[in-house]
């Protein structure tokens, strides 16, 4: 007696939880904009209507709800989602994992031709991966990045830059994060 024999599901407006780190929820907040892409590759908008007030226990993580309106009955319940909450704008380059290096300290970073054709390194911050390149952040806003040889090129040594296409410098892109 008294077990459940139904579910009724409301698909308008429809919820997208996800966890946020603790790093990621102080600077977001609710009434804030997301914007969310299912695995079908339908996108969608909605508000933070909901942030955790305390963590996982395990996972150090909080959770977030993003409300939805929903104008396709047939959408699917439970699909996986990626969820995307800009929280502010930033100077960021898109260039391939292979022209990271590490200095001799052991910072990633990048190495570029600085004045006087001399190498320069940058370290950077990483601020978005995809399949194809990673976004990095923390130089000027137009570099000459070194692609090929950036392992045999030393800090401060004189290099003479040859430009793999007819625009050597790499300008930054304006990237919401």
């Amino acid at each position: 007696m008294g077990d459940p024999i139904a579910e009724i599901i409301e698909i308008n407006p429809f919820i997208v939880v996800a966890q946020i780190t603790e790093y990621d929820v102080s600077r977001i907040q609710k009434g804030m904009t997301g914007y969310v892409t299912l695995a079908s590759g339908e996108k969608f908008e909605g508000e933070i209507r909901y942030i955790a007030p305390s963590s996982n226990s395990k996972s150090r993580t909080f959770t977030v709800e993003l409300l939805v309106l929903n104008g396709n009955p047939h959408l699917p319940v439970g699909e996986t989602a990626e969820l995307r909450l800009p929280v502010g704008k930033v100077l960021a380059y898109a260039i391939s994992p292979g022209h990271l290096t590490l200095n001799e300290e052991g910072d990633l970073g990048v190495k570029v031709v600085g004045e006087d054709h001399k190498v320069v390194f940058y370290p950077i911050d990483i601020i978005k991966t995809s399949e194809d390149n990673i976004w990095i952040g923390g130089m000027p806003e137009s570099i000459e990045l070194i692609t090929i040889g950036q392992g045999f090129a030393a800090t401060g040594q004189e290099v003479v830059p040859v430009p793999e296409t007819s625009e050597p410098t790499h300008s930054a892109s304006v990237l919401n994060i």
